[in-house]
């Protein structure tokens, strides 16, 4: 039995090589309300803690208003080994200066190499991370 295939085969490509998410659908919001929405977050690449380089993810978010956000926004993101979300964890932030109305946006966050080293395993060794939290307008600047 041979079996052939049609050349060139093409096949799509997802949206991104890192993944991508589930659509969701926008919301119908009054005119003047604004809304920023989290979509999704991703792992992109597991760093160089040799230099001082921690994880990368990618995060994406849309504003689902229907006017565009100029104000100056911060995207974080924390993380921590258990769940609770205090003040002095390593972070890291990207600073989005406008979003369209409607607009999904993706930005990327380098974690520092101190993730690497969090906590400490059963045997006293340093153990990374185990929680990672996304935040969009982590400073809350944007107009409610």
């Amino acid at each position: 039995m041979w079996i052939y295939w049609n050349t060139p085969a093409f096949v799509p490509l997802p949206v991104v090589a890192s993944g991508t998410w589930a659509d969701v659908e926008r919301p119908v919001l009054a005119a003047e309300q604004v809304d920023l929405q989290l979509l999704a977050v991703r792992f992109v690449d597991p760093g160089h803690p040799e230099e001082k380089l921690g994880p990368r993810y990618r995060v994406w978010f849309r504003n689902n208003g229907q006017q565009p956000v100029n104000a100056a926004l911060q995207r974080g993101g924390l993380r921590r080994n258990d769940n609770r979300l205090v003040a002095g964890l390593p972070q890291a932030g990207v600073r989005v200066t406008s979003v369209e109305a409607g607009e999904t946006q993706s930005v990327d966050l380098r974690l520092p190499a101190d993730v690497y080293a969090m906590g400490r395993d059963a045997t006293g060794n340093p153990a990374p991370f185990a929680t990672l939290y996304a935040l969009v307008d982590a400073n809350r600047e944007c107009p409610t």
